[in-house]
């Protein structure tokens, strides 16, 4: 029966260890809960739709207050670069050095109050395979590796090189709670190409005190630049007068049709000589490289009609 207390007298209640004061009809304590669920409103950390039929009132309550967070990864990732111009000329012989930079990747747990980083999402690293230009396999647990490519001859166009990194199995992630989340990521591979070398003829340009004959030995002593000529070709002639002005670029590159000094100072080019317009285009001249990088490479020339003053002069394609 009930214990009544008059005028605020006290009583004492001795509990003897490992016995309970809440009835065992209650829904505390240890006990399962069996009232309804799911639950119909967030309370706390504890959301909308959240099964509590059979957990304990002390499990509820934690799943009211603590949340539980959990990590975020970041995938492992590797990055290629070389040491050289992207743009060589055709024949060149250089020297490359490619860096592979190889990122374990991140797992990080983010709570309201902090982030921490819990270790790499990754494995180390095992092996690094080399292809395109070069074709090396290197065995190594280093994050960095590096390869040197000794007297590589540049071909016309795209010189490629690529790698693929091997890595073992990483750590288990855990969430706030120190318990498992998910899996260590598994062995794996991640890959990059360096910027690729692009092999390219190059322009010459210069000046003469007479009108120039298209041949392969007007290249000797002219100013070469190591640039694409598909679209607008800039020269700086730079000359002081009474001379005349060349262009040679390769046959492949598109046709310049335009020349441009000023809104006021400008006309087509004509596509043989004699001519009244400022610059004749002579096409499909076979010339070989001043330097002996290449030879029978075909050129087409764009020569001034007459001697005059010009600084820079654009040559456009329409």
């Amino acid at each position: 029966m009930p214990i009544k207390l008059k005028n605020n007298n006290k009583i004492t209640i001795r509990v003897k260890p490992n016995t309970s004061i809440i009835s065992s009809g209650s829904t505390g304590g240890g006990q399962p809960y069996t009232g309804a669920s799911p639950t119909n409103v967030a309370v706390g950390a504890l959301g909308t739709g959240a099964v509590i039929s059979g957990r304990t009132l002390s499990q509820i309550i934690q799943d009211m207050l603590i949340t539980v967070f959990t990590p975020v990864f970041v995938a492992p990732s590797v990055n290629l670069t070389e040491n050289v111009n992207n743009t060589q000329e055709v024949g060149s012989i250089i020297n490359i050095i490619y860096t592979a930079n190889f990122d374990r990747g991140d797992i990080n747990l983010t709570t309201d109050q902090s982030t921490t980083r819990q270790g790499d999402r990754s494995g180390a690293p095992n092996s690094y395979s080399f292809t395109g230009i070069s074709a090396n396999t290197v065995t190594s647990t280093n994050n960095t590796q590096t390869i040197t490519l000794i007297d590589y001859e540049v071909l016309q166009g795209a010189n490629n090189e690529s790698v693929e990194v091997s890595y073992d199995a990483g750590i288990q992630p855990l969430d706030s709670n120190n318990n498992a989340f998910g899996s260590p990521l598994a062995p794996g591979t991640v890959s990059d190409s360096a910027p690729v070398i692009t092999g390219i003829y190059p322009i010459f340009y210069n000046t003469s005190s007479i009108k120039p004959v298209a041949n392969s030995s007007l290249l000797n002593g002219a100013t070469k630049s190591i640039i694409t000529s598909s679209g607008t070709v800039t020269v700086p002639f730079n000359t002081s007068g009474g001379q005349y002005t060349w262009l040679a670029i390769p046959s492949s590159s598109t046709n310049k049709t335009v020349w441009f000094v000023t809104a006021l100072s400008n006309g087509a080019i004509a596509s043989s000589s004699p001519t009244s317009e400022k610059y004749v285009r002579i096409e499909n001249i076979s010339v070989d490289s001043p330097t002996g990088l290449w030879t029978g490479v075909n050129y087409d020339f764009y020569i001034s009609e007459v001697a005059g003053v010009d600084t820079t002069v654009q040559f456009r394609n329409s």
